[in-house]
């Protein structure tokens, strides 16, 4: 049997069509060339992350007949001025029938001292009788250092009237120094 496909010269281009066909079926199959690629860019990338949940801070509360005085501290040269450790915000009594020609030191301990959310430096005194205050940090070195108002840069000194017990009294931003 006389076969064109056993001939050599027919095999070669027998192999050689059967290339030529698995290179094109290969070229469809896994798309054209000419199609137009697409560079990714960090803007198409999308990752969601939950927010973390940061528990509120649970201050202690007063008890009936007590007032209650709230603020905020802040450092404006955590440089210079950095407070102790250990919520270091305390409420100093100034005597009302003394004229204030300073504010007296004290022992930590014989004073109020401030329960504090050191996160924000929101802080707040507990179970305060009416009577005039000063609010005082002790810093790092030991130093007691009378807060100031941030608004009029006066010392942090206010009186406290009967007519507050149970209220809460808003003192506003305090700034050290």
């Amino acid at each position: 049997m006389n076969s064109p496909f056993l001939h050599p010269k027919h095999a070669f281009r027998f192999l050689l069509l059967i290339f030529m066909l698995l290179t094109l079926l290969g070229s469809a199959c896994s798309g054209s060339s000419t199609d137009a690629t697409r560079d990714v860019v960090l803007d198409d990338i999308q990752v969601t992350m939950p927010a973390p949940t940061v528990e509120p801070y649970v201050f202690r509360t007063s008890a009936s007949g007590a007032i209650t005085v709230h603020g905020t501290m802040i450092v404006l040269d955590p440089m210079t001025i950095v407070p102790a450790p250990n919520d270091s915000i305390f409420l100093v009594e100034i005597p009302a029938d003394q004229p204030i020609a300073g504010i007296p030191q004290f022992t930590e301990g014989t004073v109020p001292q401030a329960d504090v959310d050191e996160r924000v430096g929101e802080f707040i005194f507990t179970d305060i009788q009416p009577g005039q205050y000063a609010v005082v940090v002790i810093t790092l070195g030991g130093a007691q250092i009378p807060a100031r108002f941030q608004t009029t840069q006066t010392y942090a000194i206010f009186t406290l009237e009967s007519s507050q017990v149970d209220t809460t009294v808003e003192i506003g931003n305090l700034t050290l120094p």
